[in-house]
């Protein structure tokens, strides 16, 4: 027979985890009541599906070849885009598009699909570009499967906020 101690414990865990459960659906709902106007959910409907574009160099092109780990590529690619091609001006995510998430985003300046080719397959990337958001990835979330740059806070482990990035002074190059 469970004693009064055992009995408060159990009762005490079960109050915590409904208190966080309510905390959670209330974040949820609270960020997600008014989409701003250029709001995505899941994949862009006019996905441009690529190899990588002569525009990236060679240290991404070599994905080809399989030259490089896939974690290696995601890091890489986030990179250059986040640094190069954005002058660090704006948040960047890539993510595994085979992958379940949740991405609601405002500001998008790029937004493509691009392919990782390794040894025993290929995986569609998306890359997005944008001023702020949130993203909840519920899949996978280790480095081969997504990766992000820019001004962010974690709330959870799948759960990323973003806010606007500073774009860096032209003496700062």
């Amino acid at each position: 027979m469970a004693s009064l101690w055992q009995v408060v414990g159990i009762s005490a865990a079960l109050l915590l985890f409904v208190f966080i459960c309510l905390r959670w659906r209330d974040f949820i709902v609270q960020n997600t009541n008014k989409p701003p106007a250029d709001y995505t959910t899941t994949r862009p409907k006019d996905e441009k599906t690529t190899n990588i574009d002569a525009d990236f160099p060679k240290s991404i092109k070599s994905s080809d070849t399989d030259t490089m780990s896939r974690a290696e590529w995601v890091n890489h690619l986030t990179l250059y885009t986040y640094w190069n091609r954005h002058d660090s001006s704006h948040n960047v995510l890539v993510i595994n598009n085979d992958l379940e998430y949740q991405l609601n985003v405002t500001g998008v300046v790029e937004d493509r699909q691009v392919i990782y080719k390794g040894l025993s397959r290929t995986v569609p990337f998306r890359v997005v570009v944008f001023d702020r958001g949130t993203v909840l990835n519920l899949g996978d979330g280790g480095f081969i499967n997504w990766e992000f740059i820019g001004n962010y806070k974690r709330t959870i482990s799948s759960l990323t906020l973003f806010e606007h990035c500073n774009q860096r002074s032209p003496q700062a190059k």
